[in-house]
Order: structure tokens, then C-alpha cells, then sequence
């Protein structure tokens, strides 16, 4: 499987973890992950 495949794959499931789980975006962005855990 070539890694662009992979790649989209794990964009897609990335798309909708963050529709279905909106805090989970914070893991991609570590540096905003602190502000996102404050504002909570």
C-alpha cells in the first residue's frame, strides 16, 4: 500500500474523529492543548 494512501486514510479518520470528538484535535496540536484544557 503506497504511503500516500495511508496518508489520505489517516486524514479522513482524522476528519471525523474530530467531527464525532471535537477535543481529540487537541492531540494533533500539543501546543494548543493547554489552552483547550483551561478553557474546559
Amino acid at each position: 500500500m503506497p504511503k500516500q494512501k495511508m496518508s489520505k486514510k489517516l486524514e479522513q479518520a482524522v476528519e471525523h474523529a474530530n467531527q464525532t470528538n471535537p477535543s481529540s484535535r487537541s492531540r494533533t496540536k500539543p501546543s494548543s492543548s493547554k489552552s483547550d484544557r483551561e478553557k474546559l
